[in-house]
């Protein structure tokens, strides 16, 4: 992906719609873990205002931001296979929020609409990847939301549910209810399957609840092939 001239990582849209951050290898850190490869530092651009990109935090590790809250104070990133939070815009003393800080992968954080938790994806069970949810700045137990495995999970407009993709390519809908610091999780429920999830690739949620899909066109369905024997002898007639 090529952005503003760079190699960048990943790309994560402000609230408000005015600014991209985005982690750049214009100055390449320190990259641990697979999912940290050419992450970089963090960046962010007003979108058509003409200037200079903004630093947002430089360390000696990769860095790839995902997510940020809709009251765009924090930005959810990810580095050394840990999910993260930076306070923005940073002041100089401003120092980022980790937010896991387990010998696993986590990866894909998500603020809930109001800003009260996190939803991300983990390795930890060491038999697949699951969705899990803690509470958000202050960290407590997490909880796990898929069954049977989940990755990519995405907040419902109103945070009442909570979609993630299964092993076998199809949504899943939970819901969530939050009474202070309790936590409701449903039963998932699946909702439809398709091959766009095959890569691991992203997908969004509307706020009238519409999905938005990145499809491959080697999915359409290609013409017929049409054969004709003795094509010769039809033409002789």
């Amino acid at each position: 992906l090529t952005m503003f001239g760079d190699r960048v990582n990943s790309a994560a849209w402000s609230p408000d719609g005015r600014t991209i951050a985005f982690a750049s290898s214009r100055d390449p850190a320190g990259n641990v873990g697979p999912l940290n490869i050419a992450g970089g530092n963090l960046y962010a651009r007003e979108v058509g205002v003409v200037g200079a990109d903004t630093l947002l935090l430089k360390t000696d590790a990769g860095k790839t931001p995902h997510d940020w809250s809709r009251d765009g104070r924090y930005l959810a990133y990810t580095s050394r296979n840990d999910v993260w939070a930076l306070l923005t815009p940073p002041s100089p003393d401003t120092k980022p929020l980790q937010v896991t800080a387990t010998p696993f992968i986590e990866s894909n954080p998500r603020f809930s609409p109001d800003g009260h938790w996190i939803a991300y994806q983990s390795n930890e069970s060491g038999v697949r990847e699951e969705v899990l949810i803690q509470s958000f700045p202050q960290p407590g137990p997490k909880r796990q939301v898929s069954a049977n495995g989940g990755v990519l999970p995405r907040w419902s407009h109103d945070g009442k549910e909570l979609f993630y993709v299964a092993p076998d390519l199809s949504l899943m809908s939970v819901s969530i209810a939050s009474t202070g610091s309790t936590l409701h999780i449903g039963t998932p429920v699946r909702l439809f399957q398709s091959r766009a999830f095959q890569r691991n690739t992203g997908y969004d949620v509307s706020r009238d609840g519409r999905f938005l899909l990145n499809v491959s066109t080697t999915e359409q369905i290609a013409p017929p092939i049409v054969v004709v024997l003795n094509w010769a002898r039809e033409l002789k007639k």
